[in-house]
């Protein structure tokens, strides 16, 4: 998988409270394979979405690291581009129902490196 620039948006209120770990098990394998990654902490309800919305023709993929209500948010502004950039799910809230249903490993780590392996 080739990308040169992805977001990384997170979401420090969901269910995983220990955002510092989280954020290291996870910008590191990014990191490797990218060429830039752009770190974007929610902080309002509609972050999320008014991240997505936002998100310029240089962003090969969005990575979502939060629950399932952040992934909603991203995923119907992502909806309404012209240009939709990949996008990875990493667990990162309580229950992680959609990640899970998507067979995505629930190691941050592993998820990444799942990820970037396609």
């Amino acid at each position: 998988m080739s990308h040169r620039k992805a977001l990384l948006i997170h979401n420090g209120n969901a269910g995983n409270k220990n955002i510092e770990k989280a954020l290291g098990a996870v910008v590191p394998v990014l990191s490797h394979h990218l060429d830039e990654v752009i770190i974007k902490q929610t902080k309002k309800k509609d972050d999320a979405y008014h991240f997505c919305q936002s998100i310029d023709d240089s962003v090969d993929t969005v990575f979502i690291l939060g629950g399932d209500g952040t992934i909603h948010q991203c995923i119907n502004a992502i909806s309404a581009l012209e240009r939709k950039p990949a996008v990875g799910i990493l667990p990162g809230g309580t229950c992680n129902d959609f990640s899970r249903v998507l067979g995505i490993p629930q190691n941050l780590a592993k998820a990444a490196e799942a990820l970037m392996a396609g």
